[in-house]
């Protein structure tokens, strides 16, 4: 038996999950650098503290936070949402509704294919997008067990504890699931 991993069920399936990994590496790589930055001024306070003794240090003002953190703080704002929880922060309901329209992109116009012809998008039949929906729910089920595990490589890449990745894995389940309903549907 020769699986077919080249349908385009699978490649928007590769592309989705090619998308967040890249997003997921650049969060990484923006955290680590903001720690080394942290340890770079830490450092430097040190050997002015050795050479001056112990003389005031608070001339210098740092700020570990960077400047895009300072405007989300409004975000937040924890808030409600009856039957489904008892607080959430308005940041994390801006994050996931941005996640279901990513997914929803993806669901709908994957493979992308870049055409001079392409002047207007033709709805395939509902075949098409119950498949792509149990691919890219396949995907999120697969960042469903990374976020579930404890002292893994992901918790030290993006500096959140096991404790804040818990809520994460719970809304990436539950969208997953949602997206398998269709096909399970379709296909009965």
């Amino acid at each position: 038996m020769n699986p077919r991993t080249s349908s385009n069920f699978h490649i928007a399936g590769y592309s989705y999950a090619f998308f967040w990994w890249g997003l997921f590496t650049l969060y990484c790589l923006g955290h680590q650098f903001n720690r080394w930055r942290i340890y770079l001024h830490r450092r430097r306070q040190l050997q002015l503290q050795k050479k001056n003794g112990s003389a005031d240090l608070g001339a210098t003002v740092f700020d570990p936070s960077l400047p895009w953190e300072r405007w989300l703080r409004p975000l937040d704002r924890v808030v409600s949402i009856p039957w489904v929880t008892e607080m959430i922060a308005i940041k994390h309901i801006v994050g996931v509704s941005l996640f279901i329209a990513i997914n929803l992109i993806w669901i709908f116009f994957a493979p992308f294919k870049w055409s001079d012809g392409f002047t207007s998008y033709q709805l395939a039949a509902i075949g098409m997008f119950d498949r792509r929906a149990a691919f890219i729910g396949m995907v999120n089920w697969a960042f469903v067990f990374m976020l579930a595990s404890r002292n893994s490589l992901l918790s030290a890449m993006s500096g959140f504890t096991f404790e804040q990745m818990i809520p994460y894995h719970r809304w990436l389940a539950r969208i997953g699931l949602l997206e398998f309903i269709p096909h399970f549907v379709w296909r009965m």
